[in-house]
């Protein structure tokens, strides 16, 4: 005899399970017999300009066509300095006006209570 409809436990086995997790056991899982089957109905997908192999245009859609060599962002060697001892990339006005990248969240803070 078992507790709840479904339930594959003796009721002594349950009430120890119960007292273990320190509230009732909610099974959330779903087993085939436990709910009734749902059909779809076939999808109705509109005619696109690929749906006939005749009149396929491969090449207009293959994208390995639109693949380039990589572009080098970054070069390993020798610095190459600019024209006439000028630099192109700007200094910023002072050391604390440097980009960060994000900004630090104080863990430590108290919460304001409203």
């Amino acid at each position: 005899m078992s507790v709840r409809g479904g339930d594959r436990l003796t009721p002594l086995v349950a009430r120890i399970r119960d007292f273990f997790l320190q509230r009732k056991y909610n099974n959330s899982l779903r087993y085939t017999e436990n709910y009734s089957k749902r059909t779809q109905p076939p999808p109705f997908l509109p005619d696109g300009r690929n749906h006939n192999i005749a009149e396929n245009a491969y090449y207009l859609r293959d994208e390995r066509r639109q693949v380039s060599p990589p572009i080098e962002v970054f070069f390993s060697g020798p610095k190459r300095l600019a024209e006439s001892g000028s630099s192109s990339v700007p200094k910023p006005a002072s050391p604390s006006a440097a980009t960060v990248p994000g900004v630090k969240f104080n863990w430590d803070k108290q919460l304001p209570l409203d």
